[in-house]
């Protein structure tokens, strides 16, 4: 086996060789990882921005569906309230057209009875006029009867007139 040979060629490539590892460390292999590590810090920022854009979407989608949730019981109650109201006030109506008829056939009814008790008033005065004039045609036809006949024909005829049902 032989020796390892060294040799000036030998050692200038060696040389060469860290020398080309010198001026590539320091122009191109730094610089390279300056910029995978922008880039790794650019993705990272990027995964935790998307993140958190995830979380406040999910946030503002349950307080969404809480608001919505509210919203709909709210909306319920308001039905429900309007009915109510609607029930009353339908109930109001029929108490007030009920107490408006009442009152109304209580006007009519007297009213009525007004009449009749005009009417009746009437008819009794008719009756007592009618009475007067046949005493008084039974009276011209009987000049010639005695006064105490006459008397006691209007009294009894007085008295039918006035049993009458008037």
């Amino acid at each position: 086996m032989e020796i390892l040979h060294i040799d000036a060629t030998l050692i200038a490539q060696i040389v060469s060789f860290l020398i080309l590892l010198a001026i590539l460390s320091k122009f191109a292999y730094r610089p390279l990882l300056g910029a995978l590590e922008k880039r790794s810090q650019y993705i990272e920022d990027n995964i935790k921005s998307a993140e958190q854009a995830k979380a406040e979407a999910q946030q503002i989608k349950i307080d969404f569906e809480t608001e919505l949730r509210q919203a709909r019981v709210e909306a319920q109650a308001i039905i429900e309230r309007a009915s109510k109201a609607g029930e009353e006030r339908g109930k109001e109506i029929i108490a007030e057209s009920s107490a408006e008829a009442d009152r109304l056939k209580k006007i009519a009814l007297a009213e009525i009875e007004l009449e009749k008790q005009k009417a009746m008033s009437e008819l009794h005065d008719q009756v007592a006029n009618l009475a007067l004039l046949v005493a008084g045609k039974l009276v011209q036809n009987n000049l010639n009867m005695d006064p105490a006949a006459q008397g006691a024909l209007v009294n009894q005829f007085v008295k039918e007139v006035g049993d009458l049902p008037c």
